[in-house]
């Protein structure tokens, strides 16, 4: 490895493009990336700065540059990039190169993106993010369907809100587009493209795969030689998450804007060890939780944790095949790979009746440092015994319930936001994989399912383990 000086005169003469990514912090400035101009034989990879001024208003600087051997070799492999000491866990935070490779890895993953109910009728239609690109899903009669959200015409968005109903017609220049996501409708179309019908120019906009599991809607760009299917993807969960979502009253949906990166989002509610810290005054307030009540599995690429005694847990939500075949006596949650989090958990006991409710987290990248929460709440459609007196008063309880179990959420959510927003802080300093804990052993897994996805070539090396 080789080391080179170079003085600055000023530092605002030192260019900085989309291709160097910046990190300031007390007068030091760290850029890594392909952008900085290779010399000789070696490629810089790292470029630390020095900078400030005198007392009379000149700025200065000084300039080290870490080459290596071997100008550009690897330098356009972001996963693979020799020139990085991260651990792969990190590297999408803090890399936009790297966080574009995941993304683009996830798109081609069955992802949750909503719920069927989120467009019950015909014509209407939300927007999300699906590995860095806007789609969309349209209800068309008793059928969903989902697109990439860009015209085939000048790529502008064919939605440009959240949500709404309509035909899929362009506010560029009105191209018109059927089910199918061809182009049907081209104004002046044999004027303008040498006596052409639409037909002829075969346009069309990108479809994805969608499939569902109860109310829950999947979706994946498509893959040549990609086969498998949505309940060959969720494994023994696939029921399960069917019973869960088939709710009886209607969500309470809310968003969240978090400064991090979504993978600190996720490993967090991967993480039973903090919620004494973090959570003093709602999961916490009791201690930490007690081994024999902490029970783990593991299903495909996904994990559950159940906070029972009986061993036998897992067993009989496996055996759910309706939502009356299972009464909720525990607080569960179930980590679908990558990105969605889905629980059950009692809200208050009223009247001698308790009260389930269950919450689905999606956790959607923006860029490699923001991310958003997008959040589904409503009543669990499973058994709940009844007394004389929750029956008598259940309309009054569920309006008073609900918002009250809607904004303690919130509440816990923001105090683990705050937690990862602090990580994503100083994510550009980890240099070494996670010390994990027994009650973290969940992290350790999704990270073992992240590496195949991203590395599926990577022996199974130096990968976090939980310390058990």
């Amino acid at each position: 490895m080789h080391t080179r000086r170079r003085s600055l005169v000023s530092t605002s003469r030192w260019p900085t493009t989309a291709a160097h990514h910046v990190a300031i912090n007390t007068g030091v400035i760290a850029v890594s990336g392909t952008g900085v101009p290779a010399l000789g034989k070696f490629q810089p990879v790292v470029v630390l700065a020095l900078y400030g001024e005198t007392p009379n208003g000149v700025e200065w600087g000084s300039m080290d540059i870490v080459c290596v051997p071997g100008a550009g070799k690897g330098m356009n492999e972001p996963m693979n990039n020799s020139a990085t000491k991260q651990p792969l866990w990190i590297r999408a935070a803090v890399n936009s190169e790297s966080f574009a490779y995941e993304q683009a890895v996830f798109s081609k993953i069955w992802s949750f993106v909503g719920l069927s109910s989120d467009i019950p009728c015909d014509g209407d239609w939300f927007t999300t993010i699906v590995g860095g690109r806007s789609i969309f899903v349209q209800r068309f009669g008793s059928e969903l369907r989902c697109f990439e959200n860009r015209c085939a015409h000048r790529f502008y968005p064919l939605r440009t809100a959240e949500r709404g109903n309509g035909p899929i017609v362009c506010g560029f220049h009105h191209w018109r587009y059927n089910k199918d996501g061809r182009a049907m409708g081209i104004p002046m179309c044999p004027e303008l493209y040498e006596g052409a019908i639409p037909r002829d120019l075969d346009l069309g906009i990108p479809r994805l795969d969608l499939e569902l599991c109860g109310e829950l809607i999947f979706v994946r760009f498509p893959s040549e030689g990609e086969s498998e299917s949505l309940s060959e993807f969720l494994a023994e969960g696939f029921p399960i998450l069917a019973a869960m979502s088939r709710h009886k009253t209607a969500p309470r949906r809310f968003r969240l804007s978090i400064a991090a990166n979504w993978k600190f989002s996720h490993h967090i509610s991967l993480d039973d060890y903090h919620i004494v810290a973090v959570h003093p005054t709602t999961f916490g307030k009791s201690g930490h939780l007690k081994a024999h009540r902490v029970k783990y599995y593991r299903f495909g690429r996904h994990s559950s944790f159940l906070a029972t005694e009986r061993d036998d847990g897992w067993d009989k939500m496996k055996q759910i095949k309706d939502t009356q075949d299972y009464e909720p006596s525990h607080y569960a949650i179930l980590n679908v790979f990558p990105n969605t989090v889905i629980s059950v958990a009692r809200a208050v006991r009223l009247y001698g009746a308790e009260n389930w409710y269950v919450t689905i987290t999606r956790y959607v990248a923006v860029c490699e440092s923001r991310s958003e929460a997008h959040v589904w709440m409503f009543k669990a459609p499973f058994k709940q015994t009844e007394t004389f007196l929750s029956g008598l008063f259940r309309l009054p309880t569920d309006w008073i319930v609900a918002p009250i179990a809607a904004r303690v959420l919130r509440k816990i959510m923001r105090e683990d936001n705050e937690i990862c927003e602090g990580q994503q802080r100083l994510a550009h300093q980890v240099d070494a994989e996670q010390n994990l804990s027994a009650y973290e052993r969940r992290i350790a897994w999704f990270e073992e399912s992240y590496s195949e996805a991203l590395e599926p070539d990577r022996p199974n090396q130096g990968r976090a383990k939980p310390q058990l």
